[in-house]
Parts: structure tokens; C-alpha cells; sequence
């Protein structure tokens, strides 16, 4: 049967991608008995439909259109072949044994590598195949596309495009890309190592403990691990995963510093409070702040550093210990230091002194640049000492040198072998003493106790003061007065007035030695009381010691405080005896007086007692310009007038020409 009634009744509408051929009625359907396959396959000719025919689709054509109601639906008669696109290079993920923990959330994975295993493969595209249209025309396919795939660090290409971790860690897979992360960070010193927690959003995987225990048995962390500490923060991280942590992950056992260098002192050269007493309580003056040194003194050893505990690193390694500093020193002023540099010796006497940048010193002059208070403890030097402001109450410089004060010596002791320099006054209280080897010069002194070797000037007045001198006592100021207490001084004494109207008691004594002289008025202290405990042992050996008592008869304890008693009867004549012959001696000595003279150029006042020798006049009359000397023809203390005589100062000048 011809396609024409076909063509009256059908239609082919083909699809613009030309993929798909349909049959449509156009018209009222209308049955056609005597249609064919073949009718239907040349009017899909006509229509240029060549390829993609389904047989069935035609004869389900053929049957629509036989039947009584002809056809009345969409058939697809033809159907092209899609083209089939090539694959672009892409990675492929290796086989992950099970000794290898891994974490997978949705397409990402992370896992455990080693050093040099694989990572992935990077597969080349491929071609694709192409199609055919309804019409019979060829349809173009897509091939694959070379892409720049994602590769992270610690990866290496090696042959067939295969990658290789570079580092044992943890390889990572995500959003196509692939990189190995080093999560251990091991110290260089390898006394620690520290677990890096990256961000982790919510599509990708996380890190196990699993995974840490795997890395550090890989890594071989034997030493500090804390898996405990690592499980909580590992949690807390799953809880929280949006900022990157660090976690200590193990911590070795560092080694120890060994002692320093240090220097051993001979002598204690370290600040105190104070000394302690007997009763448990602080002298805070007695600071020991100076500690003098005689030539050739060792002063310190040189102690070299030690080596510290050896440590263990998180590898199990042994870390040698370390050696502690050597000590910082200088053998300095007057020191020096031996041949092998272990021992530091003084080379003059002196105090030592430890600066703060290790030199070490011996000095000869020590500098009080304040006053001499609790601050500074009593002071003790072998050289001279210079104190820039006071010496103040209780507190005690003792010197072999000379000792300059530049203010005052306030209710403070003083005891040198040199000279002592005072540029204020002298101001003393009981128990206070000034004792100086030479000379002393002052301003004044009240209220003092005073002993010299040398001469004694003041400017000013002495009140109320003791003052013994090997030399001569003199006041040269105006106002150089003595008034009250009691002067000794070998070589005479000068000063402008003696005295006060008051008619206060004023001692002054001349040409005799202080010292014999104090040692002959205890030596008479001392004999009445031998004799009186003579006389008392002797009159309880009365009948013994005329042999009318019989001894045999005492008991034994009577006996033994007898013989005591006879025994200390012995010792006391002897005692007498040395006594005895002691304070001739002295009287004799004495008796040859120095020649000495006592001259006040202002006022004597009554009162004063001069002594010259053994011989004293008491002045009963206020008497002016007057010079006391020693008459030896005469035995007697006689006056005359000092403006007429020459000065304490020009008669020794004299007799040193002479």
C-alpha cells in the first residue's frame, strides 16, 4: 500500500538534538486495514528517519493504524545513539590494609601512611566514543581532559604517575585532593614533641587515637607520652574543631644543669642582719659587713662548675647532663691569682672586698660614704677608715690605720692604732671610749671618755671629759676651754681658760705616764685588799699557825680548809710582795717627771686642781695669762706669767730643733 494515505493521516516530528524520531496523527484517526511495515519505514524514508528504527515501535504503528479506531497516540519510532564522553584524569585512591587506621566522613578520607608507601595514582584521561543522530549523521563526542590535580605536600611522583608519602603521617583525602599532614611536631632538641589538631569542617574526617598510637609507635615515641592527656584533648577537638591546637603529646626527661662554678671564701664575706647572742637574741649592730686579711692570706678557691644528671629524650636516647657555669672573678687590687688558676691570695694586708662584677679586692682604706648605723654594723678594719658622715650612738670603728670621721663621733666608741680625725665634735656617754694609738684632732669634746698615744688638739672646748695622752692635751681655738673632768697628758696642756665660774672640779695632770699612773692607782686599790684578807686568813689560823693547835685532831673537811687556807696565805705575800715592789718602781719612774707645763691663756678658775708629777696646787683665786710648771728645788707647783714663757707647741718645736 502506497505511503500516501500515511502522509494524510501521520506526521514525524524528529527532536532538535535530532536524538529522537516520533509519529503523531494529524488528522481525524481513520483505520487503514491494509497498511504495512513497509509502508511506515518508507514514509520515515521520505522524512530522512534512517537510523535508530525499532522494529516493535513500527509495528505497534502498524496495529494502531489497522485498528478500528486508527491510530491515536505519540509513538517513538527512532531513538539516535548518545555520544559517550571521555573520562578526565582523575586520582585513584590505594588499597588501605587494616594496620593502617583510617577515618572516613562522607567522601573524605584520612588514614595512616608510611614514609615511601602510596599515597594515590594519577589516572590519564581517556577517549570518548561518539554517537549517531535519527538522521543518520554522527554526533561529536567529549574526550577526557588532562587536569591539574590536587596534590599536597609531602607527596613525591614517581613512575606510572604513582605519588609517595615523603614522611610517615597521616594522608588526607578531600574535595578531590590528596596531601599528606605531619600532625607530630618533635623538637630539635627531641625533649619534646607536640600534636597539631588542624580545623576539621563538618564534611571531612578526624583524627583517632588510634591514629596517634599508630604514629608514635612509627615514630618511635617511647618516653612521656601522655595518651590520656591526647584522648581528652582528642575529644574535646571532635566537640570544638573549627581552630587548630597543639597538644603535648610526650615530654622526655630534660637533663639537670649541674652546679656552678662557685668561689669558697677562707672568710665569711656575705651581708647579716646581725650577730646572734647567747640568749637567742640579734646584735643588729654587729653586721660583720669588713673582713680584714693579712699578706699572703688565702682568700678564696676556685671552685669549677659540675656536670648536671643525665636526661632522656622521647626517643629513649640518653641526653648528657649539663655543666653549670664557671664563676665569674677577677683577681684585682692587691691580689693575685696562683699559677693554676685555682686560689686568689692577698698581697697586702687589708680588708676584702667582692664588687658586684666578681672582681675581688683588698683595700686599705675602708669608705663608710654615710654614717656608721645599723646600716653598716660596727665597723673593723686592718687599713685606715674614712667615714663621710657620723659615728652614732653604740656603734663602735676599730682600725689598725688611721680613722677619719668627717662629722661627729655622737655617743659612738672608736678604738685605732693609727691617728683619728674627727671634723665635728666628740660627743661620749657611759661605755662609750675613744682610744686612739697616736693622735687626735676635733672640733671639741663633752661628755667624753678619751685615751691617746699622741698628742691631743681641739679647736673647741673639752667639758665633763676624760682625756689621758702620752703627749700634750691642747686647745687652740678661742673658745678652747676645758671645763669639768680630768685631763692627763704627759707633755702639758694648753687651752684658754681652765675651769668655770661655777667653780666646777677640773683635774689637770701632767709629766707623769697615764698609764703608769692608772696602773699605780689600782695597784693601791689592789694592796689594802690583799692585806685585809691576810689578816682575815690570819686570824683563822691563829692557833696553827703558832703551833698550839693540834692539826691531827681536825676532821678531814676542817683539815682540807686548812690547808687551803695556808695555800692561799702563800699566794697573797706574794701577791703584797709584787704589789709592793710594782708601786716603788712606779714612784721612781715617776719621780722623773718630764718636763710639763700647764698654761692657760685666759682665765684659771677655782676649782681646778693642777698636778704636776706627784705635787698639786688647788687654785683658790681666779688667776689670768698664767703658765703652771714644776719647781724641783722647791718641790713645789709654781706660776708665772704665759704670755711671758713660750707655748706647749713652741717649747716642743724647741727641744726638736735642739
Amino acid at each position: 500500500m502506497a505511503s500516501d494515505p500515511i502522509k494524510d493521516l501521520l506526521e514525524i516530528d524528529v527532536s532538535r538534538d535530532r536524538m529522537q524520531a516520533v509519529i503523531r496523527p494529524v488528522r481525524r484517526p481513520t483505520c487503514l486495514p491494509g497498511v504495512a511495515v513497509e509502508d511506515v519505514k518508507g514514509f520515515l524514508d521520505e522524512n530522512k528517519v534512517s537510523f535508530g528504527i525499532g522494529e516493535g515501535r513500527l509495528a505497534e504503528v502498524v496495529a494502531a493504524l489497522r485498528s478500528p479506531g486508527g491510530l491515536r497516540k505519540v509513538i517513538v519510532v527512532a531513538q539516535g545513539k548518545p555520544p559517550i564522553a571521555g573520562q578526565d584524569s582523575r586520582l585513584g585512591l590505594p588499597d588501605i590494609g587494616e594496620e593502617f587506621p583510617q577515618s572516613r566522613q562522607g567522601d573524605s578520607l584520612l588514614w595512616c601512611v608510611e614514609e615511601l608507601h602510596d599515597v594515590c595514582t594519577v589516572l590519564e584521561p581517556t577517549a570518548g566514543s561518539p554517537g549517531k543522530d535519527v538522521l543518520g549523521c554522527e554526533v561529536e563526542c567529549r574526550h577526557g581532559a588532562k587536569l591539574d590535580i590536587g596534590l599536597g605536600n609531602k607527596t613525591n611522583e614517581t613512575i606510572a604517575g604513582k605519588r609517595v608519602a615523603t614522611t610517615t603521617g597521616l594522608a588526607h583525602y578531600h574535595h578531590g585532593e590528596v596531601q599528606v599532614l605531619n600532625p607530630v611536631q618533635i623538637n630539635e632538641d627531641k625533649m619534646s614533641a607536640v600534636l597539631v589538631l588542624r580545623p576539621v569542617p563538618d564534611d571531612d574526617a578526624h583524627m583517632t587515637l588510634e591514629m596517634v598510637t599508630w604514629l608514635v609507635k612509627k615514630l618511635s615515641i617511647t618516653k612521656g607520652v601522655n595518651s590520656a592527656h591526647v584522648k581528652q584533648a582528642l575529644e574535646a577537638h571532635r566537640e570544638n574543631a573549627a581552630e587548630a591546637k597543639k597538644v603535648i603529646l610526650a615530654r622526655g626527661k630534660p637533663p639537670t644543669v649541674g652546679e656552678d662554678g662557685k668561689l669558697d671564701f677562707n672568710m665569711n664575706v656575705q651581708d647579716s642582719v646581725g650577730a646572734v647572742r647567747d640568749d637567742g637574741s640579734i646584735d643588729y649592730r654587729e653586721r660583720g659587713l669588713i673582713t680584714n686579711v693579712k699578706e699572703g692570706d688565702l682568700l678564696t678557691k676556685v671552685l669549677p662548675p659540675k656536670k648536671g644528671k643525665p636526661g632522656r629524650d622521647i626517643f629513649g636516647q640518653e641526653v648528657p647532663g649539663l655543666m653549670g657555669r664557671p664563676a665569674v672573678f677577677q683577681a684585682s687590687e692587691n691580689t693575685k691569682l696562683s699559677p693554676d688558676e685555682k686560689e686568689i691570695f692577698a698581697t697586702v694586708d687589708g680588708m676584702v672586698r667582692v664588687l658586684e662584677d666578681g672582681q675581688i679586692q683588698v683595700i686599705q682604706e675602708y669608705v663608710v660614704s654615710g654614717d656608721v648605723d645599723y646600716s653598716t654594723g660596727h665597723v673593723e678594719s686592718t687599713g685606715d677608715v674614712l667615714v663621710e658622715g657620723s659615728i652614732l650612738s653604740d656603734f663602735k670603728v676599730t682600725a689598725t690605720g688611721n680613722i677619719d670621721v668627717r662629722r661627729n663621733i655622737d655617743k659612738g666608741s672608736v678604738e685605732t692604732d693609727g691617728a683619728l680625725k674627727v671634723g665635728g665634735g666628740i660627743i661620749g656617754k657611759s661605755g662609750m671610749m675613744i682610744k686612739v694609738g697616736t693622735d687626735i684632732e676635733a672640733l671639741y669634746a663633752e661628755n667624753a671618755t678619751i685615751r691617746a698615744g699622741g698628742d691631743v688638739e681641739f679647736s673647741g672646748g673639752l667639758v665633763y671629759s676624760e682625756v689621758r695622752a702620752k703627749g700634750s692635751v691642747r686647745l687652740t681655738g678661742r673658745r678652747g676651754n676645758i671645763s669639768g673632768g680630768r685631763v692627763v697628758a704627759t707633755h702639758g696642756v694648753e687651752a684658754t681658760d681652765l675651769g668655770a665660774d661655777t667653780g666646777v672640779r677640773t683635774e689637770i695632770i701632767v709629766g707623769v705616764d697615764p698609764d703608769q699612773r692608772e696602773e699605780l692607782i689600782e695597784l693601791r686599790t689592789k694592796l689594802p685588799k690583799i692585806e685585809k684578807r691576810i689578816k682575815h686568813i690570819d686570824l683563822n689560823l691563829g692557833p696553827f699557825l703558832t703551833k698550839k693547835g693540834r692539826m691531827d685532831k681536825l676532821r678531814p673537811q676542817r683539815l682540807a680548809e686548812i690547808k687551803e687556807m695556808v695555800a692561799e696565805r702563800k699566794q697573797l705575800h706574794e701577791k703584797r710582795e709584787a704589789c709592793q715592789i710594782r708601786i716603788e718602781e712606779l714612784r721612781q719612774e715617776m719621780a722623773e717627771s718630764v718636763e710639763a707645763q700647764v698654761v692657760a691663756r685666759g682665765t684659771v678658775y677655782p676649782g681646778v686642781v693642777i698636778s704636776i708629777g706627784e705635787l698639786k696646787r688647788m687654785v683658790i683665786e681666779p688667776t689670768k695669762d698664767v703658765v703652771f710648771y714644776l719647781d724641783k728645788e722647791k718641790r713645789a707647783v709654781e706660776t708665772s706669767c704665759a704670755s711671758q714663757r713660750p707655748s706647749q707647741s713652741q717649747s716642743s718645736k724647741s727641744k726638736a730643733t735642739a
